[in-house]
């Protein structure tokens, strides 16, 4: 009696439970019964009961479940029936329902469990879904039908196809498959999961391709479908996407995600987010080093993929700054100077402020600009407060 072994869908708060031995009866034989629950991570409290008009049935028996739910959203009045051994591998239970329950909401069901407590010992077989009662209990034992009414559709660089299910062993899945060659031999090229039964591929426009389906279940794989033929239209590439920008000395660094069927791409750079662009080179990689920037400017680029249709649009501009080497500050002495590593040949800017205002702060220049010779530099301030705030940055 105090067993809680049954099957659960969750919906994340009071869901629906199905389950055995939920109320206290004999040592040979519960109820089947539909209750209620609560979901706390997954533990379950199959209580209160809501149906236990399924009869009795003993310990140790094999019986087929089949819940049969309709939603309804207006409220709190989805309803559940309830039938033990219905005859599978027809449209209909051919039995009487062992309950039928309203005036409970299932909610959206997430995920099903099985909950197995009070030292109770409970076995599942097989647990299926489906849209309607053959859908749920028919037994596969036959491969499915090929598809019919393939069709296909061309679009740029696309071909769309579709079909329809032929019936036969219920099928699972689909398999689209494609040949340059009329008859085949085909090459499997996507699949798709029961219902769907449309695919898009991306090919390469201008030439023909011949196209065939077949379905698959837990038997196996059915023949092909009668093939259709089609010439999708030849298109430049898409547009660039992705495109990074990473500043360095005198160089930026650019990347950007491979467009389908372009063959190479061409960077193009300017000093004004709206052009002209100048291409500064291509490229067959999807990375490409600027080494003729200039630190201290502002660049935007963008990059054009290149294909057999010809040349797509010019991505969104990214903009990159190059700087030169950042300064190694070592100490800085509020009121006496700073110490900093000058790189070799690298030009250097002291300056000093009165107070740290952010970006408003209103820097002063502290002598005049150094040259770096790969040692340590100080430069002192014998003029002291205000000079309470220093920062050294390279100008080139």
């Amino acid at each position: 009696g105090g067993n809680k072994n049954g099957v659960y869908f969750l919906n994340g708060g009071t869901g629906l439970y199905f389950g055995f031995g939920l109320q206290v009866n004999s040592e040979s034989d519960g109820y089947l019964a539909l209750a209620s629950m609560n979901t706390v991570g997954t533990a379950v409290d199959a209580g209160p009961t809501l149906l236990t008009t399924t009869g009795l049935h003993p310990y140790g028996g094999t019986k087929l479940i089949v819940l049969e739910i309709v939603f309804n959203t207006s409220g709190d009045n989805d309803t559940v029936t309830v039938y033990v051994n219905p005859v599978a591998n027809t449209n209909a239970p051919a039995v009487p329902a062992a309950g039928t329950y309203s005036g409970f909401d299932v909610g959206t069901i997430t995920g099903i469990g099985m909950q197995v407590a009070g030292g109770g010992d409970f076995i599942t077989d097989e647990w299926r879904v489906g849209t309607n009662y053959a859908h749920a209990v028919a037994a596969v034992v036959d491969l499915p039908n090929p598809p019919v009414g393939l069709d296909a559709t061309s679009g740029s660089n696309l071909v769309s196809l579709s079909w329809t299910d032929a019936g036969g062993g219920l099928p699972t899945g689909y398999n689209v498959k494609r040949s340059s060659v009329s008859g085949g031999p085909y090459t499997t090229v996507g699949s798709t999961t029961v219902p769907t039964v449309t695919y898009d591929d991306a090919v390469l426009g201008g030439s023909t391709y011949y196209y065939v389906v077949s379905a698959v279940n837990g038997v196996g794989e059915s023949a092909n479908s009668a093939q259709v033929i089609v010439s999708p239209i030849l298109a430049a590439p898409a547009a660039v996407t992705g495109l990074m920008v990473v500043p360095g000395d005198s160089q930026v660094a650019l990347s950007w995600t491979a467009s389908a069927f372009a063959t190479s791409y061409d960077v193009k750079r300017a000093t004004d987010i709206n052009g002209p662009y100048v291409s500064i080179g291509t490229t067959s990689a999807t990375t490409f080093d600027d080494t003729g920037a200039a630190n201290s400017i502002t660049y935007y680029y963008v990059v054009a993929a290149i294909g057999a249709g010809g040349t797509s649009p010019d991505n969104e501009p990214e903009s990159a700054t190059p700087i030169g080497p950042v300064p190694l500050v070592l100490d800085i002495d509020p009121g006496v100077g700073i110490i900093w590593f000058a790189s070799n040949s690298v030009t250097y800017q002291v300056q000093w402020a009165s107070e740290d205002l952010g970006t408003n702060t209103v820097w002063n220049n502290l002598g005049s600009a150094i040259t770096g010779d790969g040692t340590t530099n100080t430069v002192f301030d014998p003029a002291g407060p205000p000079h309470n705030v220093y920062q050294v940055f390279s100008t080139q």
